[in-house]
């Protein structure tokens, strides 16, 4: 790659400092970091009529190994001196009249150069003619007419040069350069199809942005999707005046302000998507220009003319749109090739991508499209139960400090839409879950399935183990999909409206008071009232079948029980919790289960691959009861009635009042005279004094 850098120097100086030219060193422009210098090389300047050989240094970026030729800015006049040049050689060259070096010899410049020139249009020849034809047709201009078939070549010599009198290897006849046409359709011919369209010229998708939606079975435009926003946009309109604003100042004369624009003109600038940029002087002119006929406002990049339309081809586009409706799975890839196939043309895999999430038809919003669910009821009481956690009020209420935000854990069985059970929690864990689902069992019966969130108190193996021992199956609601719980969210509203608004209007102390007010509420009102879709009290339907299945109290303590798996020490001990339990010294290395009871971890039973193998005993105990179990809370203590604050502010305000603390020994002088005598008059022996001494 070449870069291009401000030179201060002559060509005569530059050429003649050589190898030792001071060049300073840049950043890489693709990652930003420092780049070393690398070696370098000898080329040919043409200047005021003569050659001069240069010497152009080379830097080299060690993260990104890409090496850099840094150019003198001279060089770029070179550059377009050249190009009429290039073209008339090329021109010869290419029509037949002669070969490389008279064509050089016509124009004036090296052979070696021409050759070049001839060498690098050879190889792109094919691209080029695609990319002007499509140029020409996008112009309002008609394409030039295309052979029948790709015009043979006659190879040149190969790289050591072009043969007189033929044309340049790889070269077709200027026009018709290997390009066929097929009904109405371009596309190249032969090994140059590889060549169609460049990278930077995919006609036939890029700056299209129109929207297009289905409507009876065509493609309609909707509009289109701009492609700077108007944060980007006010952005970059304060980022150009923070470039010219030195040079907007009204006290520079012209000469002052030339100056000025030069220094902007040659110094980076930070621009809003992160990269560092430099602008040319007629660049910064327009900015002034603009600032100083519409504000900031004028400085505001103003949007393409043909934004939202296809500039070329929009049949592909089309194409595109209707292959991904056809088939909502296919890739991006996938309609690259078929429109490869179909049409000769290749359409990057990414372009085809952004245009197709431009137009709303990308994947994911194709499986978003509205779904239709069916509606289900279980076919009797106890078939399924629904468990869900609401999140309530703070307790006490009104919040203050100390309050907990309370959690309702409650079941609903889906039959019926009996309110099986709830209770308010502090905590929101898998025991909170195992001790409503343990009262409603013993009040309700044994469902036949569970079914709830993934959840943490739900998706634990405590849980899965406690469904497995009563028989029960557990199901999880697949993730981000509340609609299979609908008679649960429902009854969750009704709950707010009906009880958690009215009782938080009267107020809440304790969760003790809550959850007698909730058990009272949900038995007198929210399972006597009729359900308007069953025309039912859901009491009155789920005792309608009878009594439901019961769990024996040992299943039950069992299925309660929690389980864990240790291996047994060398010295016939094993860890839980912070605890430390002796067991069969028989049992040393061997993983075994323990089964206990959260609330008391003092008694622990062993089992052997499913089979008893005794108790473990305590040896080192520490905690009585598991971390998952809530503490019980302390009441709080009787009001002493000191009101400690209220003492210090009392003592400030007596201090305050005198200014110092009271001498209580010296309100003795201020007593009263005895009867028949006449109390001194304050300073009345110092004014005697004053007098004798006058």
């Amino acid at each position: 790659m070449s870069m291009v850098w401000p030179c201060p120097l002559t060509v005569d100086a530059y050429a003649s400092m050589g190898r030792a030219v001071q060049v300073p060193r840049p950043e890489c422009p693709s990652c930003s970091r420092p780049a070393v210098f690398w070696s370098g090389y000898w080329r040919h300047v043409r200047w005021l009529g003569r050659c001069r050989k240069i010497f152009i240094r080379r830097v080299r970026c060690r993260a990104c190994r890409v090496s850099h030729a840094l150019l003198p800015a001279f060089t770029l006049a070179w550059r377009l001196d050249a190009a009429e040049a290039a073209g008339a050689v090329i021109g010869l060259v290419a029509s037949g009249r002669c070969g490389v070096r008279p064509a050089a010899a016509r124009v004036g410049v090296p052979h070696t150069t021409a050759r070049g020139w001839v060498r690098r249009f050879a190889v792109r020849a094919g691209e080029l003619a695609v990319s002007f034809s499509a140029l020409a047709v996008e112009l309002g201009g008609e394409a030039p007419p295309a052979a029948a078939g790709p015009v043979p070549v006659r190879g040149g010599g190969g790289r050591r040069g072009v043969r007189r009198g033929g044309r340049a290897a790889g070269l077709g006849a200027v026009g018709a350069v290997a390009v066929r046409l097929r009904g109405d359709r371009r596309e190249p011919a032969g090994r140059q199809r590889n060549l169609a369209l460049s990278h930077h010229r995919q006609a036939a998708f890029h700056a299209s942005q129109e929207h297009m939606t289905r409507k009876g079975g065509v493609m309609a435009r909707t509009g289109g999707t701009r492609e700077m926003d108007e944060k980007m946009r006010q952005e970059i309109a304060l980022h150009r005046w923070a470039v010219i604003a030195e040079a907007a100042s009204a006290r520079l004369t012209a000469s002052e302000r030339g100056a000025v624009v030069r220094q902007i003109a040659a110094a980076e600038h930070a621009h809003p998507d992160g990269t560092r940029r430099r602008y040319s002087r007629g660049t910064v002119d327009r900015w002034l220009r603009a600032w100083r006929t519409g504000g900031v406002d004028g400085l505001r990049p103003s949007p393409r003319s043909d934004t939202g339309k296809v500039r070329a081809m929009p049949e592909l586009f089309t194409e595109a749109a209707a292959l991904r409706l056809e088939l909502p799975g296919r890739s991006a890839k996938q309609i690259a090739s078929i429109l490869y196939h179909r049409h000769g043309v290749r359409v990057a895999e990414r372009t085809v991508s952004g245009q197709l999430r431009r137009a709303g038809l990308h994947r994911a919003a194709l499986k978003a499209a509205p779904k239709a669910y069916g509606r289900y009821e279980a076919n009797r009481a106890n078939e399924r139960w629904v468990t869900d956690v609401l999140v309530g009020p703070y307790v006490p209420y009104p919040k203050r400090d100390g309050s907990l935000r309370a959690r309702l854990f409650l079941i609903v069985d889906d039959h019926s839409r009996l309110l099986v059970d709830g209770r308010f929690f502090a905590r929101e864990n898998a025991r909170a879950c195992q001790e409503l689902l343990r009262r409603a069992i013993t009040r309700r019966g044994v469902p036949d399935v569970l079914y709830c969130d993934n959840g943490a108190p739900f998706a634990n193996a405590w849980l899965a183990r406690t469904c497995a021992v009563l028989g029960t199956r557990l199901v999880h609601s697949k993730p981000y999909s509340p609609q299979g719980r609908g008679k649960q969210e429902r009854l969750n509203r009704y709950i707010r409206e009906a009880f958690l608004a009215e009782a938080c209007h009267h107020g809440i102390e304790s969760l003790e008071q809550l959850n007698d007010l909730f058990a009272a509420w949900a038995e007198q009102v929210a399972n006597r009232r009729v359900h308007a879709e069953t025309g039912q009290a859901p009491i009155d339907r789920f005792t309608a079948g009878g009594p439901h299945r019961q769990a024996p109290d040992a299943v039950l303590a069992d299925a309660f029980r929690w389980s864990v798996t240790r291996r047994v020490t060398r010295v016939a001990t094993v860890p839980l919790e912070g605890n430390s339990y002796s067991v069969d010294p028989a049992l040393t290395g061997r993983r075994i289960e323990l089964r206990f009871d959260p609330e008391n971890m003092a008694g622990i039973d062993v089992f052997l691959d499913g089979k008893p193998a005794g108790a473990a005993v305590p040896f080192i105990i520490g905690r009585h009861v598991h971390k998952a179990v809530a503490p019980p809370q302390v009441p709080p203590g009787e009001r002493t009635g000191i009101d400690y604050l209220g003492l210090v502010a009392a003592a400030h305000e007596d201090e305050a009042g005198t200014g110092a603390k009271i001498e209580f020994t010296a309100l003795a002088a201020l007593g009263g005279a005895q009867p028949g005598q006449e109390a001194d008059e304050p300073g009345q022996d110092e004014d005697e004094d004053e007098g004798e001494a006058r």
